[in-house]
């Protein structure tokens, strides 16, 4: 029978982060402020072009004389 054999690791936090990951990140976050700034391609209501319709409260209907 072969007996398991187990060794110790220790690990060193001497990592720094890479600040390349943050500046991404802020650039995605910048893009996604302007895209909702800018009306989000008209999805959301704001920014786009508005066609203003006014339909009229009566309505005058005289019937044809059949010529």
């Amino acid at each position: 029978m072969v007996e398991e054999k187990r060794d110790t690791v220790v690990v060193d936090n001497d990592r720094r982060s890479n600040p390349i990951g943050w500046i991404v990140a802020l650039v995605i976050v910048v893009l996604v402020i302007l895209f909702f700034m800018n009306g989000g391609f008209g999805l959301f209501g704001g920014g786009g072009d508005t066609t203003n319709v006014e339909a009229p409260t009566t309505t005058n209907v005289q019937p044809s004389t059949g010529q």
